[in-house]
């Protein structure tokens, strides 16, 4: 997304940059953001970066980014002190920061401050790539309680891990609903700022694109997603894992409720 170049030539194909990992994108790689920004736009990142975090040059700031607001790998939780395997993640522009509230929110709310705050001569681009659903999964109370009744209905898979999964499924508690949980609150907080879009009168100008990273994980001790019927799912070739669904809204051109049958990846952004 970031490079419109396939990872294998980036050096980050086999997996994700963990904390203790000291490599990242390199340097030379021109990214979107720097694209944006050489064009005059305001440029912020809110959420997750995944893209190095071991050397100042791979941070967001030095990457295209005039603010940036999240975590720089996606080993943290949903709630303070925002960690994982040990080691707290959670920042400012640089600065360590220690905020009350569920991820998924604050970032919504950081992403709308953002916007209002903008300056309103010039053009922005915003990414906004939330942790939600990604494991481990956590819910405000309220959510929990309204899918924990949710049944798991999903269908028999058809690669060894959807078999292996559907096994686990029998004599594990479902993840489903804590599932369901975590994308309910997502979906509040994307409906935070296109509320905000709606606000400051940038609806029908703004064009904004939403996708997913991967299919949902098979692992029963992990996923609630389904990506039936296509066979697989995350860290698999099949489509499961590689195709999944993305929304775009651009009411200046786009009619409503169109739909697109062309096959495009993410590079093709």
């Amino acid at each position: 997304l970031m490079t419109a170049r396939n990872p294998i030539r980036l050096g980050v194909a086999y997996s994700v940059i963990l904390p203790w990992d000291s490599g990242g994108v390199h340097t030379e790689e021109r990214f979107m953001s720097e694209a944006f920004q050489e064009a005059g736009y305001q440029t912020g990142l809110f959420g997750k970066w995944h893209l190095g975090h071991a050397q100042q040059p791979f941070h967001p700031n030095a990457r295209g980014f005039d603010h940036f607001y999240g975590h720089l790998h996606t080993e943290t939780g949903y709630y303070p002190p925002y960690q994982l395997l040990g080691g707290v993640d959670f920042q400012r522009n640089g600065e360590t920061i220690d905020e009350e509230g569920y991820e998924t929110f604050l970032l919504a709310d950081r992403a709308s401050e953002w916007i209002k705050q903008r300056d309103p001569e010039k053009p922005f681009f915003l990414y906004l790539p939330f942790l939600a659903p990604h494991e481990p999964l956590q819910a405000p109370d309220e959510l929990v309680e309204k899918y924990k009744d949710l049944k798991d209905e999903r269908a028999a898979g058809r690669s060894p891990s959807d078999q292996v999964g559907g096994m686990f499924r029998a004599v594990m508690p479902s993840r489903r609903p804590l599932y369901a949980a975590v994308v309910d609150a997502m979906d509040q907080a994307i409906g935070r700022v296109l509320s905000t879009l709606d606000e400051e009168g940038l609806s029908d100008d703004t064009i904004v694109l939403f996708f997913s990273d991967n299919g949902a994980t098979r692992v029963p001790s992990r996923g609630g997603g389904d990506n039936a019927p296509l066979r697989g799912g995350k860290a698999e070739t099949y489509e499961g894992g590689i195709r999944v669904a993305a929304l775009m809204r651009w009411p200046a051109r786009l009619p409503a409720g169109k739909e697109y049958p062309h096959m495009m990846a993410v590079m093709d952004v």
